[in-house]
């Protein structure tokens, strides 16, 4: 392999945004909740949508458009100025079990305070509330929600009571992710539950969007050649491939385009595709065209 061929593939490797259509809709739905006045009723998103399919991804997006920040203030004791973290947006994993400490200990974890795990869970929530205040913290990303539905049902509405606290006591906002299932989590706590605005994130459909997707991805795959993923014969095969699943759709993408690096064809092609032998992890029912 050469020089030139090992650094396209190691660009063909390199995490990169791609938009479409349902994400820069979402996006401009979280810049406003993040543009929200504090209060004491925040309000918060759930995005829903099948494993792979974009969500983290969003939100990791979202995420990385406001980055930690110094900023300046004055102590009103002595009037020094010092500068202090900010933490505009923070994201966490929902812990596998709906626990309590769990979601503290994850909290601090990015917030980069110690703890220890002997100290009572209400010393641990202080501290989780007063940290987020300190650092101006808008937003919690909460990834994973849906496995609130691991607990039992009385374990369930305490930690979305838990939620709502840390949502009212901290005036921020929660930006929920899950799979289908994480409506049902928060129908748990009915209160909780009206804050949120549903979003869901459906799987492709093979239509002009996923054309459009094709393009995309097509215009970041460093080939010397055209493959022209959006002619019929590829563009179906890609999409009987994937499911419909986008993170698949990057991923077959990725391998189809190391493999015309590495052959010396420089390009994707549906016998190159079909060559890979690739069986995707998602449901493998018959795929419908329009």
């Amino acid at each position: 392999m050469t020089n030139n061929q090992d650094t396209r593939i190691d660009e063909v490797l390199k995490e990169r945004w791609i938009g479409y259509t349902r994400s820069t809709e979402i996006l401009k739905s979280l810049e406003l909740l993040f543009r929200f006045h504090k209060s004491s009723r925040m309000q918060n998103v759930l995005i829903m949508g099948e494993s792979n399919n974009g969500k983290t991804t969003i939100a990791r997006k979202f995420l990385n458009s406001h980055p930690p920040y110094l900023r300046t203030i004055e102590e009103k004791e002595s009037g020094c100025m010092f500068e202090v973290v900010t933490r505009p947006v923070i994201m966490v994993q929902c812990p596998h079990i709906p626990n309590e400490k769990r979601l503290y200990y994850e909290i601090l974890d990015q917030l980069n305070l110690p703890y220890r795990k002997t100290t009572k869970a209400e010393y641990l929530q202080k501290t989780v509330i007063n940290a987020l205040k300190d650092m101006d913290t808008r937003v919690l990303i909460l990834d994973e929600v849906h496995h609130i539905l691991s607990g039992s049902p009385a374990k369930q509405r305490e930690f979305l009571n838990l939620l709502k606290y840390i949502s009212n006591t901290a005036y921020i906002s929660i930006v929920a992710l899950g799979t289908n299932e994480a409506s049902f989590a928060l129908k748990a706590e009915k209160q909780l539950d009206t804050r949120f605005d549903k979003m869901i994130i459906p799987r492709w459909k093979y239509d002009s969007d996923f054309i459009r997707l094709l393009m995309t991805i097509e215009k970041i795959l460093p080939l010397e050649k055209e493959s022209n993923l959006a002619e019929e014969s590829i563009s179906k095969e890609l999409f009987r491939m994937s499911n419909g699943i986008l993170g698949e759709v990057v991923k077959i993408s990725r391998l189809a385009a190391i493999e015309a690096i590495e052959s010396g064809i420089e390009k994707i092609t549906p016998q190159l595709l079909k060559k890979l032998n690739y069986t995707s992890p998602f449901d493998n029912s018959p795929v419908m065209f329009h």
